[in-house]
């Protein structure tokens, strides 16, 4: 799982701004969720508001 929430944070910050850094996003949160990593969640939501990729 790391190296995918690794390869979907690569196509986040490749492409801010478009629609493919907001499925990478959701892809990261899937997998927190599935491990019910949810503080996790919040600091990655916070990270994406933050770069401006919204």
């Amino acid at each position: 799982m790391d190296d995918a929430i690794a390869r979907f944070q690569k196509v986040m910050d490749k492409f801010c701004g478009a629609p493919e850094a907001a499925k990478a996003e959701d892809g990261i949160l899937a997998i927190y969720e599935a491990q019910s990593n949810f503080g996790t969640i919040g600091a990655t939501n916070k990270k994406f508001i933050a770069q401006k990729c919204r």
